[in-house]
């Protein structure tokens, strides 16, 4: 059996050391709660712990020698066969005990198994204290989200039949199916969607749709682009030709202008991520 310390509580002066035994293929919730003969002694208030546990140990016999272990444990005096029992073992060391303070001790005890099945597995006071902190907020975030979900339903609504992108649509599906980046520009701004020529070629530029470099390819179409339908040559004759947005690149960059300006939109967006 190997042991590891897991946790430690102190009751009038005295140190009660828990140790686990780790069992990977068992639940860690599962997983067996050890303590020392001399500990639990001490803790129950023996002047000579060891031996009056060994005491209560010999009378009881065949109730604890099945949750008791014998270990070669590493003391301060060195290498020692130290008697160890299992959670089960210290509630019955308490119960066969006279001591009077053994219900404290008992309620001690019980206090550690309950930390156990809430955090499903051992953890020292320090780390307890963090993982509760970071469940409590975990837990105010998700009523914050569950929240606004339910104050943005109708406004989702609202805004999928009104927004700059339903406009857009019907703006743009009778006219034409390709615009130059200035007629996409103002065919945005018309809509409600605050841009220029200029800043959607940059936009462009940002998201790999155009080519960065100079010269001859300054502002042609990367091969993303084409591949995703965004943008197309239009080439006449005597021309090197110029970039024109199809009604999919124009689509695409509604999206992307809107959920810059329309802060509540990505609140929804985000919100329907983090739910997924």
């Amino acid at each position: 059996m190997e042991l590891k310390l897991a946790t430690t509580r102190n009751f009038n002066g005295n140190e009660l050391a828990c140790y686990i035994e780790e069992k990977p293929d068992t639940p860690q919730e599962k997983w067996e709660f050890w303590a020392t003969r001399e500990q639990i002694g001490r803790f129950l208030g023996y002047e000579n712990p060891r031996k009056a546990i060994g005491n209560i140990h010999d009378r009881n016999k065949e109730r604890l020698n099945k949750f008791s272990s014998a270990l070669n444990l590493r003391t301060e005096a060195g290498m020692r066969m130290t008697t160890v029992y299992s959670f089960r073992g210290l509630l019955e060391i308490c119960r066969f005990s006279n001591q009077p303070n053994a219900n404290k001790v008992i309620d001690i005890l019980w206090d550690i198994a309950y930390e156990i099945s809430q955090t499903g597995y051992y953890a020292i006071p320090a780390v307890k204290s963090q993982l509760d902190a970071m469940r409590q907020e975990n837990s105010l975030l998700r009523q914050q989200v569950d929240l606004l979900q339910a104050q943005n339903k109708g406004l989702k609504k609202y805004i999928e039949d009104n927004s700059s992108f339903t406009l857009l649509g019907q703006s743009i599906t009778p006219a034409k199916g390709i615009f130059s980046f200035g007629e996409g520009a103002k065919l945005f701004a018309q809509n409600g969607i605050k841009t220029g020529q200029n800043r959607l070629v940059k936009k462009a530029r940002e998201k790999e749709l155009l080519a960065k470099r100079k010269g001859r390819q300054h502002n042609q179409p990367t091969q993303k682009a084409i591949d995703k339908g965004y943008i197309v040559m239009v080439v006449p004759v005597g021309s090197k030709g110029t970039p024109y947005l199809t009604m999919k690149g124009m689509q695409f960059f509604a999206n992307e202008l809107a959920m810059e300006q329309l802060p509540l939109l990505k609140l929804i967006a985000d919100c329907e991520a983090l739910n997924e």
